[in-house]
């Protein structure tokens, strides 16, 4: 019998062949010859013989299969150099070491998994949080270019508002800027201007607007000092924060979504102050723009026009 096609034959097979060869075939020979010769020939004693010889190869051949995995086992253990873990539990019996050995092959095996997943989890944040100081990076780039190429400051500003939007993945942003005494310039991605018209009608974003500092509304931060998110922007979590010139806060940027059991990041903080600090250096420019267009139409001491 060939080696490679015995080793197909899985071990209960083999040692229920083992036993019949080594019991049950013998018995049968045994019993025939008694009952019709009333001895035993030569030949049969042979024939038993081999018979017995054959079960006990099987029997051989199963038990050594099984010690062949218990030393590769141990070559395994080595290997990850955990064999000592083996060593401190005195256990005579192969099966039961045998048993063992699986027991911390597999813890092995999951802690190896578990230690993956986390590192498969740091890379896809890690990925995450590249992809998003690129998009940040070629947003201002983008400004920067359409700045250069004379596209009015309101066009930028919108641009910078819908970016924002992207990058933090919000519901709604708003960025107000005071032009006048209680009269703001708002540019919005994600919401309707008729709903922004209410909203500055609301005495406690007023209130928002005339303090101009930051405020944070989330499941961290739950106190809430006003209802506007809720009644007019349907959000359940807001982050305000004032948009700063060279001198001065000059309005204030609102971002919000509706999520539940969302808290804003400190990434996300240090993103709308970095969009906050560059809106409010082109609206100071927009500003000096506006002044200079005023000069150059009327005389600044008498106020005569000067236009054509």
């Amino acid at each position: 019998m060939r080696k490679d096609s015995l080793s197909k034959i899985n071990l209960k097979k083999r040692l229920w062949i083992a036993f019949s060869f080594a019991t049950f075939s013998p018995l049968a020979i045994l019993v025939y010859y008694l009952i019709n010769f009333k001895t035993l020939s030569w030949l049969a004693i042979l024939v038993i013989g081999f018979v017995i010889f054959v079960g006990w190869w099987f029997i051989f051949n199963a038990f050594s299969s099984i010690l062949k995995i218990q030393n590769k086992s141990f070559k395994t253990l080595e290997s990850i150099e955990e064999v000592q873990k083996l060593k401190e539990i005195e256990i005579e019996n192969e099966v039961e070491r045998l048993d063992m050995v699986f027991n911390i092959l597999s813890s092995k095996v999951k802690e190896n998994v578990e230690e993956l997943k986390k590192v498969s989890f740091k890379t896809e944040e890690l990925n995450k949080a590249i992809t998003q100081k690129v998009n940040i990076f070629s947003t201002i780039l983008q400004a920067h270019m359409l700045f250069s190429q004379g596209i009015s400051i309101q066009d930028i500003l919108q641009f910078l508002v819908d970016r924002l939007k992207e990058i933090i993945d919000m519901k709604i942003i708003i960025a107000f800027f005071q032009k006048k005494t209680d009269i703001f310039d708002y540019f919005s991605c994600g919401i309707s201007p008729a709903k922004v018209d209410i909203l500055l009608d609301k005495e406690d974003f007023k209130m928002i607007l005339r303090e101009r500092r930051k405020e944070i509304i989330d499941k961290i931060h739950s106190k809430e000092k006003f209802t506007f998110h809720k009644d007019i922007l349907d959000l359940r979590n807001i982050l305000i924060f004032p948009i700063r010139s060279s001198k001065d806060n000059v309005g204030v940027i609102l971002v919000g979504n509706s999520r539940e059991n969302f808290s804003f990041s400190s990434e996300d903080c240090e993103i709308v102050e970095l969009f906050a600090h560059y809106m409010g250096i082109l609206w100071e420019h927009n500003l000096l723009s506006e002044k200079i267009q005023d000069l150059e139409i009327y005389d600044s001491l008498t106020g005569v026009y000067m236009g054509t």
